[in-house]
Order: C-alpha cells, then sequence, then structure tokens
C-alpha cells in the first residue's frame, strides 16, 4: 500500500536521481559505452564479448540519445504525477514521520489551516477547531515513529484513534482513503468486463459487486479463512439454505 506522502517522496527522489544521471553517468552506462561502437552501432556481448548485437543505425550519438531518453522519461514524470505536486496533496506530506525536522515548534500550522480549508465541506465546525489544537500533539506523536513505516504508524493511531488527536487524525484517515494513481480503479474496471460478459449478462448489480471485491481482494487463497463468510451465508440469510 502507497499513501500521498510516501509517493510524493518516492517520486520527487527518482526524479532528482535521473537529473543526476544527465550530468554524471552511471556505471552500467560507462559499462556499456565500452562494448558499443557508435560508428558501427554493434554491441559486443556475451562470454569473453564473442557476441555481436546490432542496435541502432550507425552513426546515432549515444550520449546525446541518452539525453534525450532521460529528458522525455522526466517530462513524462512530471506530467503523469503534476497533482501531486499541487495543493491539497502536497499538503500531506506534513504527516509523514520521516519529513519531520528536529525543532517542530511551528512545523505544520501552515499546511494543516490549509488542509482543513480546503476540506472544510467534510468536517465539523467542531473538528475545524480541534484539528488545529490537536495537530501539536499528533506532531509530537509522529515525531517519534521516524524508524518505523509511515502505513504502520498511521494504521495503528487509526485503530487505537487517541482522544487527544483523535479530531486531527480525520486528515489522516483522508490521506489513506485517497488514491495517488487510478491503477486500482483500472483494474476495476477490467475485472467487471470479465465478470459481466456477453455470456453472463444477467448478473445483478450485488452479486457484480461482490464479485469484484473477490476479485480485487489482495489476500492469497492460501492465506483466505472461509470459515466467517461461510457462517455469514448459512446464519445472515434472508431464505432457508439448504445444505447437503
Amino acid at each position: 500500500m502507497k499513501i500521498l506522502s510516501e509517493l510524493i517522496a518516492k517520486l520527487e527522489t527518482t526524479m532528482t536521481m535521473l537529473k543526476k544521471l544527465k550530468l554524471q553517468r552511471g556505471a552500467h552506462y560507462r559499462k556499456f559505452v565500452k562494448s558499443y561502437s557508435e560508428e558501427t552501432a554493434v554491441f559486443m556481448c556475451g562470454k569473453d564479448k564473442g557476441h555481436q548485437l546490432k542496435l541502432t543505425n550507425a552513426g546515432n550519438m549515444l550520449d546525446q540519445q541518452f539525453d534525450i531518453f532521460l529528458t522525455e522519461i522526466l517530462n513524462y514524470l512530471k506530467t503523469r504525477f503534476e497533482n501531486l505536486q499541487e495543493k491539497p496533496y502536497s499538503l500531506f506530506r506534513i504527516f509523514d514521520p520521516r519529513e519531520m525536522p528536529q525543532t517542530l515548534a511551528t512545523y505544520g500550522h501552515n499546511e494543516i489551516r490549509s488542509l482543513v480549508q480546503y476540506f472544510g465541506y467534510l468536517l465539523t465546525e467542531k473538528e475545524k477547531e480541534n484539528i488545529l489544537d490537536q495537530w501539536p500533539m499528533l506532531r509530537t506523536r509522529l515525531g517519534k515513529q521516524k524508524a518505523n513505516n509511515p502505513v504502520d504508524v498511521f494504521a495503528n493511531l487509526l485503530a487505537s484513534t487517541p482522544d487527544d488527536v483523535k479530531d486531527c487524525l480525520v486528515l489522516v484517515d483522508l490521506m489513506m482513503t485517497l488514491s495517488p494513481s487510478t491503477a486500482n480503479c483500472e483494474r476495476s474496471f477490467s475485472a467487471m468486463n470479465q465478470l459481466k460478459s456477453n455470456v453472463c449478462t444477467r448478473i445483478s448489480q450485488g452479486s457484480l459487486v461482490d464479485l469484484m471485491r473477490v476479485r480485487s481482494s489482495d489476500v492469497s487463497t492460501k492465506e483466505y479463512c472461509p470459515g466467517p463468510a461461510i457462517s455469514h451465508w448459512i446464519l445472515d440469510a434472508k431464505t432457508k439454505r439448504h445444505i447437503l
């Protein structure tokens, strides 16, 4: 599971490494250049460099082509995830324990206010007021969890819901709910098309939803325990179940 703050941090790290690669080539590139001829476009590979592999048209400038390749990757990443760099999504980084500085006196105050303002339509007036008051306490709790996985930290807080930060956790819950990509939705549409095909058009909406939940589950067959589902099917049915 990837959360917004974690994805934003990894995206920035990746783009920084790619920009560095444009200025300073890596070990694999240098090793490739030693076995590649720009004049003949032949790459010597295999045991003892005994095989010749024609890669591109002769005369292409490898270094120039590599720069173009890196630029296209950077442009794609920037376009693909540009929304994550904008508000309000970028504001969720303040919850990541690994991003917190040593001095927490004023850290995150402006971001919290912006989040409350942006998602105010989802919050009660009491929650809006309490979130601003509870942020210093939540910030202190998170600052002590730098060594732990952020997902585990947030999951434990949401499960226990301490009274002194419970309203502030509404924003954390929102962050955990927001998906950083549409990949899950796209997979769900593919699963729906497979389930409700041309030979299975009379399936009800309820059955389709249940089957899609099964298809989208991350639990493997070996780990899945069918006991609770079977009990629910037998004991909570609206009509009598006939078991052979």
